[in-house]
């Protein structure tokens, strides 16, 4: 009896299938690569009271712990008195709503009275680089008499967009800082429900790890304390 011989020119049909049986795994897996997750994160007030920032009547700090997806970050929070009278006694500590219009916790920046320029700086610093940095400071407003108060808003980092309040200008620089436009209605200070005063900063997502804006005295001596607020800041990894 012959041994019938295989054309070497030829494909079994058994080889066909075990290559298939190999090849088609491989494409499955491949396209079961996940793709990149952003992951992001919240520093709330409302976990917190009390005084949050401690040091002298110069500078105030903290640090806060923030998960970001499975990533941890330090947020840290530094008031700098640059000129004027030293920090109002609620600077740096946790208040609650309402302010600027939201019914939730908030830090405060408080000053006693001030001058004309008088400027108290706020950097936030991330133990990482993150993007798109979001958050509100809260009640920039104007108070037109004897003791009165220009509360003054100017932005040290660039990269971000700004949603102003119904009764605010400017575009956050030095020589036009946000401020309530000294209109009708606008120079007798605004109640405490109303966001009319605010100012919501949002950065890109190119990755920072620094913010700065200082709290300014515009063109008022104020013979009483005043103060605005920091909502809580949201950002993404």
């Amino acid at each position: 009896m012959t041994v019938p011989t295989t054309d070497p020119g030829k494909i079994s049909r058994r080889k066909v299938a075990h290559g298939a049986a190999w090849a088609v795994p491989a494409i499955l897996v491949a396209s079961a690569a996940p793709a990149y997750a952003v992951s992001c994160g919240t520093l709330d007030w409302d976990k917190y009271s009390g005084r949050v920032l401690t040091g002298d009547s110069n500078v105030v700090s903290g640090s806060f712990t923030v998960q970001s997806g499975v990533s941890t970050v330090v947020v840290s929070i530094k008031i700098t008195r640059v000129t004027g009278k030293p920090f109002g006694h609620r600077n740096g500590t946790v208040q609650s709503g309402p302010q600027g219009g939201i019914y939730e916790n908030w830090l405060a920046i408080h000053r006693k009275c001030s001058r004309e320029g008088d400027t108290y700086r706020v950097d936030i610093t991330t133990s990482q680089p993150v993007t798109g940095m979001t958050f509100s400071v809260l009640d920039l407003d104007f108070l037109d008499k004897c003791c009165g108060y220009d509360d003054q808003l100017v932005v040290g980092t660039p990269g971000y967009t700004a949603n102003l309040g119904s009764w605010m200008v400017g575009s956050g620089t030095t020589s036009d800082p946000y401020r309530t436009s000294g209109g009708s209605g606008t120079t007798n200070g605004t109640a405490k429900t109303s966001d009319a005063s605010n100012v919501r900063l949002k950065w890109d997502n190119t990755p920072r790890s620094s913010f700065t804006f200082d709290y300014v005295n515009g063109q008022r001596t104020a013979c009483c304390s005043t103060e605005i607020g920091l909502s809580d800041l949201h950002f993404c990894t």
